[in-house]
């Protein structure tokens, strides 16, 4: 049974996470290639599902930012944007140089998608309907930062509104189930992301646990699995109602999400129970250096990498290992600056405006 909990594992695992949608989505552009073995097709295909678990994460860590009595929503706001907006705005400029110079700029630039994407309300819109915007140049990764961006805005005030109760989680279920309902109807990116807040907010939940009790077991966390197991059921329905099942697509895409969600929960729980501080921190300490810089590295690494590093691939040429290296080295450096130096920069300058 665990009693204390040591929160350098998520850090290590939202490490682990990033290097995995690294893997993922330089895989994905080589799958047309029979240099790719199915075993390793089959191993990165869960890039999303790891989107899932950073969600889930999230709201566990921003359970503890919410608790902090004198933390206010202004404060909340102006730390969520320094961290999720400013290098976000920096890998929009670093799409529109790469695009520049592989001549895709042109094709893929629209003002509908800029304005969109600084709005946070881009998506993958090719896998679901009602989507409004595509992420900016084809930097796909983007898509989950509007999820999060709107999580972040409903989480305080409905966290210090509703009932700190062991059932408030069954309000939020109805609140997501009833947007998804109205998205099956009529498909709108606002009901999507406010479909997947559940997720958000089952992560403040299993934080409000822990703080509580200082341990996850299957009772303490009913009422979460039960919520859960309530979406994985609602989101299954339609797929009922389709001629073929597409495994990438609506609706089994959501139910797929909201499953693997269910899964995480449950070995989430088992970890717990088994203290898995005792086998799985040694594990995972080569992430330790990953996880400060590992936003940046989500946000600048598919036109780095992707767009920048495979420019000059195709199905008659080996893979340019030099350029995915020389590439790697921009990116690791490019992260570091915007994840560490910058923010060191901006708290520089504002304490200097206010001396």
């Amino acid at each position: 049974m665990q009693k204390t909990f040591d929160f350098q594992i998520l850090n290590q695992i939202r490490g682990g996470f990033c290097v995995y949608i690294i893997f993922h989505n330089v895989t994905v552009n080589l799958y047309h290639l029979d240099i790719v073995p199915f075993p390793v097709k089959a191993i990165a295909s869960l890039g999303q599902e790891v989107v899932v678990g950073f969600f889930l994460m999230s709201g566990f860590l921003i359970f503890f930012s919410l608790e902090r009595k004198y933390f206010s929503f202004k404060k909340f706001l102006l730390k969520r944007f320094q961290r999720i907006y400013i290098p976000f705005l920096i890998s929009l400029l670093v799409s529109l140089v790469i695009g520049y110079f592989t001549g895709s700029l042109s094709k893929l630039f629209t003002w509908k998608d800029l304005i969109g994407n600084l709005l946070l309300l881009q998506d993958f819109g090719s896998v679901k309907p009602g989507t409004w915007f595509y992420p900016f140049l084809g930097n796909l990764p983007l898509w989950s930062l509007s999820y999060q961006w709107w999580f972040y805005l409903l989480v305080y005030p409905l966290y210090r509104c509703l009932p700190r109760q062991k059932y408030r989680i069954y309000l939020v279920l109805i609140f997501s189930s009833i947007a998804y309902l109205i998205y099956v109807i009529f498909p709108n990116q606002i009901c999507l992301i406010l479909t997947y807040f559940i997720l958000e907010w089952l992560g403040i939940e299993l934080g409000s646990i822990y703080a509580m009790e200082r341990r996850l077991t299957l009772k303490n966390t009913q009422h979460c699995l039960i919520a859960i197991l309530g979406m994985v059921v609602l989101t299954g329905l339609p797929i009922f109602g389709i001629p073929e099942i597409q495994l990438g697509y609506y609706p089994f895409l959501i139910w797929r999400h909201f499953s693997i969600a269910l899964f995480l929960l449950c070995f989430s729980i088992f970890a717990f129970m088994v203290n898995w501080n005792n086998w799985v921190k040694n594990l995972l300490i080569p992430f330790n250096k990953i996880y400060p810089i590992s936003y940046a590295l989500y946000v600048l690494h598919y036109p780095i990498l992707v767009q920048w590093g495979l420019r000059n691939f195709s199905a008659m040429e080996r893979i340019p290992w030099e350029d995915l290296v020389l590439s790697l080295l921009i990116l690791i450096g490019l992260s570091y600056l915007v994840e560490i130096q910058i923010p060191k920069l901006i708290k520089h300058l504002l304490s200097m405006e206010l001396i």
